[in-house]
């Protein structure tokens, strides 16, 4: 038969089962026009692997019907999708052949079914790791959050103890220097330099004694009236004496003391802001890298597989088509199975005389 006589015969086969079914129109002429979208399967293949990967639905919802799904049989071995594609083109070129057109229909729907199907289950097992890989960047952020933050309290917790152990040691000294003082202005030669006599009363003893010898009795008690008077005027004023320079040198010690005490307690407060700002950086950077991890997963890529998906689908897809052309066919690649060569041997240096001694020094 001449290919004219097989195109007419072809051509009526076709009027014949539009007839039929006027539907399958649109399938038999993608099937039969696979030259004429060449250039548009490659652009639209081209478009669609440069597009950014968004889930159909939000990251909670994806991620509570992943979690709550319970029908695993719905595509139970999808792996086994793309081989059966394979063998539906290679009876659709059969069926092409034997001028088997409802069978062809049939494979060549089939194929767009499992294509389709086959993109659904790439696209769901995508969706599934974008979750599951959120899950693990954010549980892999809280760890190290909690992680950082604990060893920050641990660290808080031991200046604390630092702090309290140094007030403690201040609090002794300045008890210490408090009993040293008490002690010193209680002693018998603090008291003896506020008790010395005056030399207006040496000279009124001493006239006293002069009296007592010449026997002028009557002159003698004027004289002890006089220093009678003198003693208790110099005693209560070394005593007012005695007390203000006490308090004095008291106050200059308390001050002295509780300076040392605000600058102690200034540090510390220092320490403290310290800490909480340490706090306060952690927890903002705790919530950069969770929404960090947020937008990298609303906004991931397509995967390779889920590109290799795309591809299968237009090639396989109802305007594929039937057969592989020769610019599309790969050439054979042979496997090597044996190959020698000669290798160059290397020999190993000897590194202990390769590296001298390190000596390191203090300063």
């Amino acid at each position: 038969m001449t290919l004219k006589a097989e195109s007419i015969q072809f051509g009526s086969k076709y009027s014949e089962l539009i007839k039929k079914d006027p539907k399958k129109e649109d399938d038999l002429f993608f099937g039969l026009k696979r030259n004429t979208n060449k250039k548009k399967k490659v652009s639209s293949l081209r478009s669609s692997s440069q597009t950014i990967f968004q889930p159909s639905e939000p990251l909670e919802v994806v991620s509570s019907r992943s979690s709550s799904r319970s029908n695993p049989q719905k595509i139970p071995y999808p792996e086994r999708i793309p081989p059966q594609i394979k063998q539906l083109r290679k009876d659709c070129t059969d069926y092409m052949e034997t001028d088997q057109l409802q069978k062809y229909v049939e494979a060549t729907k089939e194929i767009d079914r499992l294509s389709e199907q086959y993109k659904k289950c790439i696209k769901q097992k995508i969706e599934d790791n974008i979750v599951n890989k959120y899950s693990e960047d954010t549980s892999r952020i809280q760890k190290d959050m909690v992680q950082q933050y604990e060893e920050l309290m641990e660290e808080r917790n031991q200046k604390l103890e630092q702090m309290k152990e140094s007030i403690q040691q201040l609090q002794q000294k300045h008890n210490k220097q408090i009993e040293e003082f008490m002690k010193k202005w209680h002693s018998n030669t603090k008291m003896r330099s506020y008790n010395r006599t005056s030399n207006d009363l040496r000279v009124k003893y001493l006239e006293l004694d002069k009296l007592k010898e010449s026997k002028r009795f009557d002159e003698m008690k004027y004289v002890q009236a006089q220093i009678d008077e003198r003693l208790a005027f110099e005693q209560d004023r070394n005593e007012h004496q005695l007390q203000y320079d006490f308090k004095d040198k008291l106050n200059i010690l308390r001050n002295a003391q509780a300076e040392e005490l605000k600058s102690l307690q200034q540090s510390n407060r220092h320490k403290l802001a310290d800490f909480d700002y340490k706090e306060k950086q952690l927890l903002e950077l705790y919530q950069k890298r969770m929404a960090k991890a947020s937008v990298n997963a609303s906004t991931t890529n397509m995967s390779t597989e889920f590109k290799r998906a795309v591809q299968n689908d237009m090639m396989m897809s109802r305007s594929a088509s039937i057969g592989t052309p020769r610019s599309m066919s790969r050439p054979p690649t042979t496997k090597v199975t044996d190959c020698k060569f000669n290798a160059m041997e290397i020999k190993q240096p000897n590194l202990s005389l390769s590296l001298p001694k390190l000596n390191y020094s203090l300063c």
